[in-house]
């Protein structure tokens, strides 16, 4: 160790060299560099994990709504003492309806009908008996979102696809499953809704070259990098099979 001698007395030589200063600010700025890459990828993986979460209930909530009038389709108010089947045949005949590819991205478009003592479509309006719910995929505010008579239920909704299951021995299940609706719509016991749904943030590094297959339709790859995911579900139809 370097003394200096100061009026006969030694001292210890205080400070850094040029190289040692050097040294430590390399390392300095590695630990720096390392702790902001730890801090960016906790940050990315958390965004991606509320993304993610988000869309999951945002699917849950699409489907639940949908799925609860395609079971309500058809539904008729008893008549005290009239046949309830008939009353059903007779009354709404139209209980069901679907037009495919019409929507925003090719999306399909069904219309339910049911009749309810308390009237109310899917927006909360009071209507006059049967209600009458069409679901579709349209452009509001410049984004495709899922709308119900015309008013936004979920945004992100980039394209719905819909089969409807035609039972044709009269067993009560679907024998096969087309994509427009037979000309008998009693014969429909049941449907498949599939939706593609999106975020809103680009968080996702591999969506830009996926393809996405919604039934019998597919969808080419975006480049905006969002989180996407399909969402499918089959709803029995509870009033189905009452004529043949």
């Amino acid at each position: 160790m370097n003394t200096l001698k100061v009026n006969g007395i030694g001292k210890h030589q205080r400070g850094l060299t040029l190289i040692e200063l050097m040294i430590g600010l390399t390392l300095g700025l590695l630990m720096t560099g390392l702790i902001i890459q730890i801090f960016l990828s906790n940050r990315q993986t958390h965004r991606f994990g509320e993304a993610m979460s988000l869309l999951q209930e945002q699917g849950r909530f699409a489907m639940k709504v949908m799925s609860d009038d395609v079971q309500l389709a058809g539904y008729r108010i008893t008549i005290a003492g009239a046949n309830p089947v008939q009353n059903l045949t007779s009354a709404l005949p139209n209980r069901l309806q679907g037009a495919s590819n019409t929507g925003v991205n090719n999306s399909d478009s069904f219309t339910v009908r049911y009749e309810s003592a308390n009237p109310r479509d899917c927006t909360g309006a009071v209507v006059a008996s049967p209600v009458i719910n069409t679901y579709s995929v349209a452009t509001v505010a410049g984004q495709p979102a899922l709308t119900c008579n015309g008013a936004p239920l979920l945004d992100g909704v980039e394209g719905m696809q819909v089969l409807y299951g035609e039972d044709t021995n009269a067993d009560g299940a679907a024998n096969r499953y087309v994509s427009a609706i037979p000309a008998n719509v009693l014969n429909v016991v049941s449907m498949r809704i599939s939706i593609l749904l999106s975020g809103t943030e680009s968080v996702s590094p591999d969506t830009a070259s996926r393809v996405y297959t919604l039934l019998d339709w597919s969808y080419p790859p975006f480049n905006d990098y969002r989180l996407r995911r399909v969402y499918t579900t089959t709803v029995q139809l509870r009033n189905s099979g009452l004529a043949s």
